[in-house]
């Protein structure tokens, strides 16, 4: 009676882990689905022309920017508990520059204050990403339009910095000083 009763209890256990473990996961797609609709439906406010791509549930969308690169292509993922926003630079890391380029990386991340330049070492690209966590209260339409448009100002500000370094293999230190200097005097 005594082993049938413990695993009875054992059971019982299991299967409310793997009720709660269902409610959980009904939650998260819940969540996820207010989260995609609101994204969208910001988008479609703005008027903004994009792509859904199912397979990393993100929206994609191509931005001017007033310099040499003309634009950019931004990438809005939704997550069960965040949002991101990626602009893509036009080049991808060169294996001889890649140092140079982490050291500038280094340094105008200490600039960006709502976003990062990323440089993916495996992929070789490059793209300057926001991001924001969600922990039960969803992003208003202020906070979506600065996670979107915070990375496409970066690339406008810092794109040909970043390229003189990455493609052309430019002094990191100096180019940052002069990136700086000038998007100052802009202010």
């Amino acid at each position: 009676g005594l082993a049938a009763g413990g695993l009875s209890d054992a059971m019982k256990k299991t299967k409310e882990e793997e009720i709660e473990k269902e409610a959980s996961n009904l939650e998260e797609e819940k969540k996820l689905a207010e989260l995609r609709e609101l994204v969208q439906n910001f988008l479609d406010e703005k008027d903004l022309e994009y792509e859904y791509d199912v397979d990393y549930d993100c929206y994609d969308m191509t931005f001017p920017v007033e310099n040499s690169f003309g634009k950019v292509k931004v990438s809005m993922f939704i997550y069960d508990d965040a949002v991101s926003v990626s602009a893509y630079l036009p080049f991808y890391l060169k294996d001889e520059t890649e140092e140079k380029s982490a050291r500038l990386a280094a340094l105008l991340n200490e600039e960006m204050f709502y976003s990062t330049l990323v440089m993916s070492h495996q992929y070789k690209t490059i793209h300057i990403r926001s991001f924001q966590y969600i922990d039960g209260t969803m992003p208003g339409s202020g906070e979506l339009e600065m996670l979107l448009l915070a990375p496409v100002a970066y690339v406008e500000r810092y794109g040909e910095a970043i390229s003189a370094v990455v493609v052309n293999g430019a002094d990191p230190v100096e180019t940052y000083e002069l990136v700086t200097k000038q998007s100052k005097s802009d202010s």
